[in-house]
């Protein structure tokens, strides 16, 4: 995690939003020297419903478990809201009924956090939007009329465009050629819905998931390759990102953090690998 943040920092990341660990270390980080984390503990899941790197969370358990990882002090509690080791990602049902989920959602969002859902299919999504939660990850099965809760109900939603080739790969390890298909048919539909959220006023961030420190340029690019602006999609980076999680921007007050590049990188998405100026609270990074 050291080696990550040090890696998100020399690239101009002062922020990371990081939705869900496969322990509590995260929990322990400090923002002394480092960019702030805003984590969000382990990753909630039944048994056999996560690749095994889940907190094992039944039915059962669920209210009490999201409630204890926002008690711990998560900022955000990640919930699996579906997932199905066969492969068939995008036609399970929902890993929780949707009365514990609504329950779960209620009670960490009441203990000081917000909840992100890991959800692909339609099913999984419209749990998530129907439990209120705060975000929405991957969403690849999402439909026009989700998108129109979405931005009514003020639900954010990081399509992370950029792991369709890894996701694909993935699924075709576990379920074949038939499911990396629809896995890939997953991701283009929800490159085809990022202009219409936009236009509804969904709040899109630009996440990496599966990707390396310093590669959130590339979903700035898939961003952008969907017909969002270029601006719109920098902002899913930046401004409209650090808005979301209740960051300052460029005010009085605010920690002397600022990246410069010798051209504008809206044009360029892929020169957001290369600054000229890193400055962290005031001191010069070595880029």
């Amino acid at each position: 995690m050291e080696a990550n943040l040090r890696g998100h920092l020399s690239t101009g990341t002062f922020i990371v939003r990081d939705m869900g660990a496969v322990s509590g270390a995260t929990q322990r980080l400090s923002d002394e020297g480092r960019p702030r984390v805003h984590h969000a503990g382990r990753l909630l899941a039944p048994p056999k419903r996560y690749f095994g790197i889940q907190r094992d969370t039944t039915r059962e358990e669920l209210v009490d478990v999201a409630t204890q990882e926002a008690r711990f002090g998560a900022r955000w509690v990640k919930i699996i809201a579906d997932f199905d080791e066969s492969g068939d990602l995008l036609n399970g049902t929902p890993n929780y009924p949707q009365d514990v989920l609504n329950a779960a959602v209620k009670a960490a969002q009441a203990a000081g956090a917000r909840v992100a859902v890991h959800a692909v299919s339609p099913a999984g999504i419209e749990a998530g939007l129907n439990a209120g939660v705060d975000s929405i990850e991957h969403g690849t099965g999402v439909s026009e009329r989700q998108l129109e809760i979405m931005a009514a109900k003020q639900i954010a939603w990081t399509p992370t465009l950029v792991i369709a080739p890894g996701a694909a790969a993935m699924s075709r390890e576990m379920g074949g050629k038939r499911t990396a298909n629809a896995v890939l048919a997953g991701f283009e539909n929800a490159g085809r819905m990022v202009p219409p959220a936009a236009k509804l006023g969904v709040t899109i961030l630009a996440g990496t998931d599966m990707y390396p420190p310093g590669s959130i340029w590339r979903e700035v690019a898939a961003l952008q390759a969907t017909g969002l602006a270029p601006a719109r999609a920098l902002a899913a980076a930046s401004t409209t990102a650090r808005a979301f999680l209740g960051e300052p921007a460029l005010e009085e007050g605010a920690p002397a953090n600022l990246v410069l590049y010798e051209r504008d990188a809206r044009n360029d998405p892929e020169f957001l690998t290369r600054p000229s100026l890193v400055m962290f609270h005031g001191d010069r990074v070595a880029v």
